[in-house]
């Protein structure tokens, strides 16, 4: 995915199209996704010229001759090429969100009716019911990954499903959290875990999904199992910056070394 001319070009739209026939995960995204697209697009009232509805039912697009692009309006506006996605929850949430805006960075924190949050308001998108359903399919096929079911209560289905609005249109993935295992098929706790498998299941073959152990104190990257590396790109693009809740010292000065961003930033 690149922000080019203040649009951003869905280069993970591309690949699961030429996959989708093969591939019953990268199908299913391909799905949800164009619906994703269409249905905000449209409730949001930023359908422009270049999108057109073919089939209602199938939730299609036609996105100009070269690229399928999704005009979001603040995203479009924005003056930086650079943005944050995250999940406004305490902890590494809003140290990635606090440390990115810092460094200029414009920041979404994906949220919802009733969730509670400390990030700025202006930084809030509140998803309606109708926005978080469209991640069902894509929790369905990581929770078959995962061996998990995916949750019955409310909060916490909505809040994975938000996790989906994080990583879908991610270049990259930075996750700040704890590896109670070791091993390179481990995977982190809680919703992290959630939003880093839809990750790597929406960008198949991406490499950019990185996560700081807060145990270890070690940075590692998904290679096909986790592998330990000395530090990652440094955030650009349009990114996802999450994690636990309990954010140890050297997690955030993990997350602030990584960005650049110092006490006197924030």
């Amino acid at each position: 995915m690149e922000f080019t001319g203040g649009c951003i070009t869905m280069r993970a739209f591309d690949t699961a199209q030429k996959l989708h026939e093969d591939n019953q995960v990268i199908r299913s995204f391909w799905e949800a996704s164009t619906l994703m697209v269409y249905t905000t697009l449209k409730k949001r009232g930023w359908l422009g010229s270049e999108y057109v509805s073919v089939h209602e039912s199938e939730a299609r697009l036609l996105c100009g001759e070269n690229n399928r692009k999704m005009k979001m309006e603040y995203l479009q506006n924005t003056t930086s090429p650079n943005v944050c996605l995250s999940g406004g929850a305490d902890g590494a949430d809003l140290e990635w969100g606090n440390c990115a805006a810092s460094m200029g960075h414009q920041v979404i924190h994906w949220s919802f009716p009733g969730h509670s949050s400390r990030a700025s308001e202006d930084q809030l998108v509140r998803l309606d019911d109708e926005e978080l359903k469209i991640a069902d399919r894509a929790i369905e096929n990581a929770a078959k990954a995962l061996g998990k079911t995916p949750p019955r209560r409310p909060t916490v289905s909505r809040l994975l499903r938000r996790n989906y609005y994080q990583v879908t249109w991610s270049e990259a993935c930075y996750a700040v959290t704890f590896f109670p295992e070791t091993g390179g098929h481990a995977q982190p706790p809680g919703g992290t875990v959630w939003a880093t498998t839809m990750f790597s299941q929406l960008h198949p073959g991406s490499q950019d999904l990185y996560v700081f152990d807060q145990i270890r104190g070690v940075w590692l990257q998904w290679q096909g199992e986790w592998v330990v590396i000395e530090t990652p790109p440094r955030p650009s693009g349009v990114w996802a910056g999450i994690g636990a809740r309990d954010l140890q010292q050297n997690g955030k000065d993990a997350i602030r070394k990584l960005m650049g961003c110092t006490t006197d930033h924030i």
